[in-house]
């Protein structure tokens, strides 16, 4: 998957010089080719020897066949002096068909069907001795073997991502809601080497069918019951806790919003001492924001975690005092749902307001992948537990009253 994606992109980068520059790149090798950093994705470089069509003479050619290495060899044309300047884009094409053949030699052996018939497609059209038989770079972008699954879904989606800028929004709706499910297709480890950085880059964040679509399902949690998250739950903190540190450290308006309103998507599974020391923090700068869209967003985002941390947590020991008590009559009983469902974050859209099952994961059980689900915690509970702290108070005060009297009677 790793070499398919990267054919690819080098083929798209080598059509971009053809027909938008027209231009030759004459130096195809697998020395020429770099692997970034950020996104691991393939990158052409060696760009000493591009021309533009025509302009290649007995020096250029001389410098060609130089440069070129004994996996990718100088081309038929070139070495025999038969080249013509016309005819530079089929040395690109002889260039790209041994650097394929050469990648495809680890899968030797292989019975894949559409990988076999790719490398014969390499082998024998691209490294044709007569450069008028050579396909372009651009029939190579056609090859059927990039039209198969999963191939197909990861690079039409790193594609896509790459060029988000230049598409329309119809273009925009229709991938982000075939994203979700094609998506599917992906393993994770493929999914979070090539598409996790494009997928949570603000431009996403800021397209509204994104947002509707896709962001939920990248925040949510793959279960039995529910299959439509990417990641299990016993991997979903240790790879997501550092994205979403990261993203809480940005400061674009529409980013943040994101995150506040989707709070319960991704909290119930993250380690509570992680979301108490690095989220939380964050979403408290909002109630000093003077935006009233972020400060409502946080209102709303505290209030799941306090039904997750705990108000002691949230709001603070020192500033939490009991002013209501149960008014129910004796016998009625009422429960309630102390979960983020049951508070209405209506400032999103449809999808923020469809419901989820809740699992809270707790710190010791991470590695076991244990799963708890959220309790319904009744009033006739809650107000039983009040009695009991209030039972305990009087038996203190009653044995702190015993105490004094027997101090002064053993004084007299």
């Amino acid at each position: 998957m790793d070499v398919a994606l990267g054919c690819y992109i080098i083929a798209s980068s080598l059509n971009f010089l053809h027909k938008n520059a027209q231009m030759s790149h004459n130096n195809i090798k697998v020395a020429s080719v770099f692997v970034s950093l950020t996104d691991n994705l393939w990158r052409l470089g060696g760009l000493e020897n591009v021309c533009k069509e025509g302009s290649v003479d007995e020096r250029t050619v001389g410098d060609i066949v130089r440069s070129s290495s004994p996996q990718c060899p100088a081309a038929p044309e070139d070495t025999d002096g038969t080249f013509s300047s016309n005819l530079i884009h089929c040395r690109d094409s002889w260039m790209l068909g041994h650097l394929v053949a050469k990648l495809m030699e680890r899968f030797n052996g292989k019975s894949d069907g559409g990988l076999v018939k790719f490398k014969q497609t390499a082998r024998k059209s691209y490294c044709n001795a007569d450069p008028r038989k050579r396909p372009t770079v651009e029939s190579f972008l056609s090859c059927q073997y990039f039209k198969l699954y999963p191939q197909h879904a990861l690079i039409y989606s790193v594609e896509f991502l790459e060029s988000i800028t230049i598409k329309t929004d119809e273009e925009k709706r229709n991938f982000f809601r075939k994203a979700s499910t094609d998506l599917i297709q992906v393993s994770s480890e493929l999914f979070q080497k090539y598409l996790m950085r494009l997928m949570f880059s603000d431009l996403i964040f800021a397209d509204e069918n994104a947002r509707e679509y896709l962001l939920p399902r990248l925040l949510s949690v793959k279960t039995k019951r529910e299959s439509r998250g990417f990641y299990k739950a016993e991997s979903y903190a240790k790879i997501m806790a550092p994205l979403l540190k990261d993203l809480f450290k940005r400061r674009a308006k529409h980013t943040r919003l994101v995150l506040l309103r989707l709070t319960r998507w991704y909290v119930p599974f993250l380690p509570s001492h992680f979301v108490k020391d690095s989220i939380l923090p964050e979403i408290l700068l909002g109630l000093n924001d003077n935006d009233d869209a972020i400060v409502m967003a946080t209102f709303n985002s505290l209030a799941v975690l306090t039904s997750f941390l705990g108000s002691t947590t949230v709001v603070g020991s020192s500033l939490q005092k009991s002013h209501f008590y149960d008014a129910f009559p004796r016998g009625v009983e009422n429960k309630t749902l102390v979960t983020a469902e049951s508070l209405s974050d209506g400032m999103g859209e449809q999808s923020f307001q469809q419901t989820m099952n809740g699992k809270i994961m707790n710190d010791s059980d991470l590695d076991s992948g244990k799963e708890y689900t959220m309790m319904h915690v009744s009033r006739q509970d809650m107000l039983k537990s009040e009695r009991e702290k209030r039972a305990q108070e009087s038996k203190r005060k009653e044995r702190g009253k015993e105490n004094q009297k027997n101090r002064c009677s053993r004084i007299k």
